[in-house]
């Protein structure tokens, strides 16, 4: 597999596609003869629109691969049958839910799409919701909508359920409750060996359990999740824009948001996004949950504004009373759009005065366009905790923020993938220089060459050998490998 990153060319490449047909010409017997209720199969072909429009889904196109067969079942069953006959393959088996990234399209892979698995039942008698492998946040928004009740994890409906989930799954709530990992409950698993299995911390599968919360999609296929539900009848947010144009506003900026978020109720959450070279920056600054855990009357969110920092008259937007699922989840939705975005992602200790100067140079001084974005994300209350009885494999839960590194280029010639290509190399090396504790997360848009990097890094060592065990039990040929890999034992 190619890093998606780094392919140049945006559109048709004549080369890619004719190597991907004839793996599929060449395994067509097997491909083909895969008994499925309901799903379809598109092989590479050259001219086949259908095959071409599929691989293009991704919300981050960084122009994607060119799969030899995409695999669109049409529920846990197909996927069974398509894991059994392809596994002996030995070929790339890549696993594509929600397809925020490109990455889950490569070059020359089977793809398993999960785009028609996208239910979402709400159980809000018992306070669970059961949701399809391939569904997005929006849709679990939508089925939620008028409830009262929501997800721990996701703040943008475009993302997948699946991948940010299985990396731990960040949303507003999680400083109240936690990770969404910690309150997914249950999982229906397609192994290996293509069986079917329902996972549970109770179950013969507690120990994949634990290992599918963060482990990435390193032993199986998740069909279905049952996540808790958490009340959300309370949702204000301040969308505050600070005119911070030179380096000393923009550092003063983000340290007021620091310091406002060190002194936060648990209830209250923040994220500071930095556009490259823009003379602002923006503080989402959230208040959600119960009526009796947001009891303040709304004093913590007016507080934001009047955070401390530079004298540029900010823009000020307080949402008081919104509603969690329509207004706050949909914020960000227009300073997102589609494009070719490659990122890393940092979990660090603090926002100490050295990482404030590093976030403000790469997004001030040295900058490769106007296109990436940083965002900085409050970590700390249950977020370092989890919850009792749903064990992890989330390592450095300690660290306080969370930094992701949005790349998106103009475009993908050459150059300019070199150029924006540098600079997160350079920032990357800029995170870790400041901060001793700074670990990289596997919920990234990652090259494809440095997802063992990645892995290896992203757990501590008895983390790691606990998920090298799992990995050997569930999956010892590493049929699920394209991924941020857990290797099995020898």
């Amino acid at each position: 597999m190619g890093s998606s990153s780094s392919k140049p060319t945006a559109g048709r490449d004549a080369a890619r596609t004719a190597a991907a047909q004839s793996l599929a010409e060449t395994h067509a017997e097997v491909l083909t003869s895969i008994p499925l209720d309901g799903g379809s199969l598109l092989l590479a072909r050259a001219g086949d629109e259908a095959y071409h429009a599929q691989r293009s889904t991704a919300f981050c196109y960084n122009d994607s691969g060119y799969p030899c067969a995409i695999f669109l079942p049409a529920h846990a069953r197909d996927v069974a049958a398509i894991v059994a006959a392809v596994a002996p393959l030995k070929l790339d088996l890549a696993i594509a839910g929600g397809k925020h990234s490109a990455v889950c399209l490569p070059d020359n892979a089977i793809v398993i799409d999960l785009s028609r698995l996208v239910s979402v039942t709400p159980n809000t008698t018992e306070r669970w919701v059961d949701v399809g492998g391939g569904a997005k946040i929006g849709a679990v928004d939508a089925a939620l909508a008028g409830t009262g009740f929501g997800i721990v994890g996701g703040t943008h409906p475009d993302t997948g359920v699946g991948g940010s989930t299985q990396a731990g799954g960040w949303g507003w709530l999680g400083r109240q409750h936690g990770m969404a990992v910690d309150h997914w409950l249950e999982a229906d698993v397609v192994l290996p060996s293509g069986e079917l299995v329902v996972v549970n911390d109770t179950n013969e599968h507690k120990d994949l359990m634990r290992a599918l919360r963060g482990g990435g999609g390193n032993f199986g296929v998740v069909t279905r999740f049952r996540f808790a539900l958490h009340p959300v009848d309370v949702c204000d947010y301040n969308f505050l824009v600070r005119m911070s144009p030179t380096v000393a506003s923009a550092t003063a900026t983000l340290q007021a948001f620091s310091a406002h978020m060190a002194v936060a109720p648990s209830f209250a959450c923040g994220k500071s996004v930095l556009p490259c070279g823009a003379p602002v920056i923006i503080n989402l600054f959230t208040a959600v949950g119960s009526k009796d855990v947001v009891n303040d009357n709304g004093a913590w969110i007016e507080s934001t504004r009047h955070l401390s920092g530079p004298w540029f008259t900010p823009t000020k937007q307080i949402v008081r009373g919104a509603d969690y699922h329509k207004d706050l989840q949909q914020v960000l939705v227009p300073h997102t759009p589609r494009g070719y975005t490659f990122a890393a992602c940092y979990s660090i200790k603090d926002l100490s005065d050295t990482m404030v100067n590093v976030l403000v140079h790469f997004t001030r001084v040295q900058i490769p366009s106007s296109k990436p974005a940083v965002m900085v994300l409050c970590l700390g209350g249950a977020i370092a905790t989890g919850v009792l009885g749903r064990p992890t494999v989330l390592s450095h839960r300690s660290n306080g923020w969370w930094i992701l590194i949005e790349t998106m280029a103009p475009d993908m010639e050459p150059a300019t993938v070199v150029k924006h290509k540098k600079w997160l190399a350079d920032f990357q090396a800029a995170v870790v220089a400041a901060d001793v504790c700074a670990a990289p997360s596997s919920h990234v848009i990652i090259d494809a060459k440095a997802a063992d990097y990645a892995a290896a890094t992203t757990f501590d060592s008895d983390t790691m050998k606990f998920l090298r065990e799992v990995k050997t039990q569930y999956d010892p040929a590493n049929v699920f490998h394209m991924n941020h890999n857990i290797q099995p034992l020898p």
